[in-house]
């Protein structure tokens, strides 16, 4: 793995050169020995970085603070061919979804009465 990460290096700072010539009067080493310079100085690791395992934790427990949206069943939102707006619940059996179709003159009150639905609107509470 050190050989792989020392060529990985070298191939990155002859790719550096590449796209970024030196300027004029500027000196550069050679790639590798940039690299092996930079180990040797500390500047740079061979070894992998040591890293903490990532601790085991539930974010979908009902418990959860990290939880947003409980498991529902999917929703899509999109146009027909008659111009309607289709809202459609993915249902979990095959060909069981649900649809409800809009008129697009009738857009601006849907979502002005969802609105009323809000946390906070003061219009209305949700009644189921």
């Amino acid at each position: 793995m050190p050989t792989e990460r020392r060529a990985m290096m070298i191939n990155a700072c002859a790719d550096f050169d590449r796209r970024y010539p030196p300027y004029s009067g500027e000196e550069r080493l050679p790639p590798e020995e940039a690299v092996d310079n930079a180990i040797a100085q500390g500047k740079v690791s061979l070894a992998l970085p040591k890293t903490e395992p990532e601790p085991e934790e539930d974010y979908f427990g009902p418990d959860s603070e990290d939880l947003l949206v409980p498991e529902q069943e999917a929703i899509a939102v999109h146009t027909n061919s008659y111009g309607q707006v289709v809202i459609r619940q993915q249902a979990s059996y095959p060909d069981d979804d649900r649809f409800v179709y809009i008129g697009p003159e009738h857009i601006e009150a849907l979502i002005a009465r969802l609105r009323e639905f809000l946390p906070g609107s003061g219009k209305r509470e949700a009644s189921r």
